[in-house]
């Protein structure tokens, strides 16, 4: 639809239903987001919105989507698939969005590709996946301190963490700081390296927010699950852990294993 008066009309016509799921698929016209703008803001109902593979104006559905997670009242949840496919600069806009969501708490980035193959059972898969480079989110979190983000879970499925380790050990350091407050966090097929899990294992020990932590289809190794028994082992509020599919042998099992009685926290533990 090329005419902004059909859009709206549209759309006055569609959203009248009791929708609480919107899903975006191809929208080839920038005048197209601001008519889907206007009409989404203030819509009562409407609590998740679906963005699948961004191929057209993509600048365009940055700025709707990030004006969108800044002022609606109702959004709770976002699906924003290939995040890879975006420009640093893009990518860090939508992440200073969340400093003022008054509502927002999922930010799902998993990869398209990551959705359709939940089921592959290779370890580190995420390497052949788009590059996620860490450093605009990391230049976003740093201005995060006494923000009023209600951002809970984040899921960064499928997106290969490419960056140098000097670079992914403190965004990993501030994701799980516990003034961000996040609650659930996936690494799910991100190719992580193990100096990224070190830190991931680390900062475990003093976290007071994390309910779930996913780091399945990555190289588990014995130094990063040692770090992770002795961090369970402080670390009273992680409930679920999940290590499916990480190249994990009997030795590596036993450093977690000889722990377990002192972990009062976890409930769930999946290999």
């Amino acid at each position: 639809v090329s005419k902004e008066q059909s859009l709206n009309d549209a759309f006055d016509t569609i959203l009248q239903a009791n929708l609480n799921r919107f899903e975006i698929s191809i929208v080839e016209d920038e005048m197209a987001y601001d008519v889907l703008y206007k009409n989404l803001l203030h819509h009562p109902t409407i609590t998740k919105l679906d963005i699948p593979t961004a191929k057209y104006c993509k600048e365009a559905l940055v700025d709707f989507c990030c004006n969108l997670i800044a002022n609606s009242d109702t959004l709770e949840e976002v699906l924003f698939q290939d995040i890879g496919s975006l420009n640093e600069d893009m990518v860090q806009k939508l992440f200073n969005s969340l400093k003022t969501s008054p509502n927002l708490k999922v930010l799902d980035l998993r990869t398209s590709r990551y959705l359709e193959t939940l089921q592959k059972d290779s370890p580190g898969w995420g390497s052949s996946n788009p590059v996620l480079h860490v450093e605009p989110i990391m230049a976003s979190l740093e201005s995060f301190e006494g923000s009023q983000c209600s951002l809970r879970t984040l899921d960064f499925g499928g997106n290969a963490m490419a960056s140098s380790t000097s670079m992914v050990c403190p965004f990993v350091s501030n994701l799980l700081s516990s003034s961000l407050g996040l609650e659930r966090l996936s690494f799910r097929g991100c190719a992580l390296a193990e100096e990224g899990l070190l830190s991931v294992a680390k900062e475990l020990e003093n976290n007071s927010s994390l309910t779930f932590l996913d780091l399945s289809h990555n190289v588990i190794s014995k130094p990063v699950m040692q770090q992770l028994a002795k961090s369970l082992a402080k670390n009273t509020t992680l409930r679920k852990l999940k290590l499916e599919h990480c190249k994990i042998d009997l030795d590596i099992v036993e450093c977690l294993a000889k722990s377990l009685p002192e972990m009062e926290g976890l409930q769930h533990l999946h290999m």
